[in-house]
């Protein structure tokens, strides 16, 4: 993983082999069916094969109306490219509105991994401006982590002049309320995450080269076709990303190379799998 996530994501950001086009509002991403597809069907379905004598025109247009904002469903791309976001580029807005869209989307873990980030880096700098927007973005899980964080640290909270300004009197009162409460009953709980959703990521990027599906070139080796994905092929290598550019609908030949060589490449560079056969 520690290869195959940074280079699905340096696919992402180019969009040289891009037939995947989700608009968001007036903007459009560019994007590749197949990886979202064996990642969030929920996006872009992958392809009935029993429809495929019908000759049904693909397609390579999508539009969003559940995410208005272009950058936060970026950030949902990034998780089904790599399996992982930069949440320290993001503000605490930002990343309760990708909590969202992870949760229309049902991307378990992605949901999980933003709950979680505010659990584990609440502090006395942030916790006053991440609870005003989980009130204001109706986000109950953060609310109650930052809510337990106030209790914990109820002498340092309420000493902080500049962040009860943040707050405001209602939302100060609720915080003092709870504290109360946890004092007068002794009850102090904190909401449980729950178990991990687990990452996913090689195992959709495995399905991804047995089933090709939206495979948009191939290779003749030994005879037989390989198909592959232009997108991934040239996010690993310039010389296959300018190979790609002239591959004819008949495929390239390739000469010189073992078929089983071949398909050995192919797996590490789908999802890493380093058990490769001599060429």
């Amino acid at each position: 993983m520690d290869v195959v996530g940074p280079n699905y994501k340096k696919a992402l950001l180019d969009n040289t082999f891009a037939e995947l086009f989700i608009k968001i509002g007036k903007e459009t991403l560019s994007a590749h069916r197949g990886i979202v597809a064996v990642r969030c069907e929920e996006i872009c379905p992958l392809p009935d094969l029993t429809e495929k004598k019908k000759k049904i025109k693909d397609k390579t247009t999508v539009t969003i109306k559940s995410v208005s904002n272009s950058s936060i469903f970026m950030k949902v791309l990034e998780f089904l490219y790599s399996g992982s976001v930069n949440f320290a580029t993001m503000t605490p807005e930002a990343i309760m509105e990708l909590n969202k869209a992870a949760k229309i989307f049902n991307l378990k873990r992605l949901s999980y991994l933003c709950e979680d980030f505010f659990q584990q880096n609440l502090s006395l700098k942030n916790v006053f401006d991440v609870l005003v927007a989980a009130h204001k973005l109706n986000e109950p899980t953060v609310k109650s982590f930052c809510k337990f964080f106030a209790i914990e640290h109820f002498n340092e909270f309420v000493m902080n002049t500049e962040g009860l300004h943040i707050l405001g009197i209602d939302l100060f009162q609720e915080c003092v309320t709870a504290y109360l409460t946890a004092q007068a009953t002794g009850n102090l709980s904190k909401v449980s995450l729950g178990e991990s959703p687990p990452d996913t990521l090689i195992h959709d990027l495995e399905r991804l080269y047995k089933m090709m599906p939206y495979a948009d070139c191939k290779f003749i080796i030994e005879g037989t076709e390989v198909l592959c994905h232009k997108g991934i092929l040239g996010a690993y290598s310039d010389k296959f990303k300018e190979a790609c550019k002239t591959i004819p609908p008949s495929g390239m030949p390739l000469n010189g190379i073992s078929l089983d060589g071949f398909r050995s490449m192919l797996k590490y560079l789908y999802y890493g799998d380093d058990n490769i056969e001599p060429l």
